[in-house]
């Protein structure tokens, strides 16, 4: 179920994981939300487990660049984000999922993440990139679907550019 709501943004299984975990949708979203501000992004309130249009639904670029480092810190969510395809078994046979994030085969070292589109927020992506030991995150909001692409290669590679060396022990 994790690997059809990661790669294919599948919405119904979202609100079933919640569902099961917290008891409830707006359960979850509380759970989220303090889950969030617990991370450091405080900036963020969750009314719905898979980030379709709520008023109440909001976040910020640096909330879910906090909140993406976390989660990277989990294998097994890196081992799905980086994902891109899966076999999914069904009755009438075995199909692939495919990963909605494109920059796993166009930009190098790309550790995943996450796409996302609503009609307010437009295109989103968040993506991780590693080259060596060093590991940079990348937020793009509201932009087009050649935008994201594009403007998250460059925040990666401004990244890497800029980021500082790690310290020697």
């Amino acid at each position: 179920m994790l690997y059809g709501m990661m790669l294919k943004s599948a919405n119904d299984v979202a609100h079933a994981l919640a569902r099961d975990n917290a008891g409830s949708i707006e359960a979850f979203a509380v759970k989220m939300t303090q889950r969030a501000h617990e991370l450091g992004a405080t900036s963020s309130n969750f009314a719905n487990p898979h980030g379709l249009h709520d008023r109440n639904h909001f976040t910020t670029p640096h909330d879910l660049a906090v909140i993406a480092r976390a989660a990277m810190q989990q294998p097994f969510f890196r081992r799905v984000v980086s994902t891109v395809t899966f076999p999914w078994v069904t009755g009438s046979g075995i199909f692939d999922l495919r990963n909605h994030n494109r920059l796993l085969g166009q930009f190098p070292g790309c550790t995943g993440l996450k796409t996302g589109f609503t009609l307010p927020a437009q295109q989103v992506l968040v993506s991780s990139a590693l080259w060596g030991t060093r590991e940079v995150i990348s937020v793009v909001m509201h932009t087009d679907k050649p935008g994201i692409w594009e403007e998250s290669k460059l925040l990666l590679t401004y990244g890497f550019a800029h980021l500082p060396d790690a310290p020697e022990f």
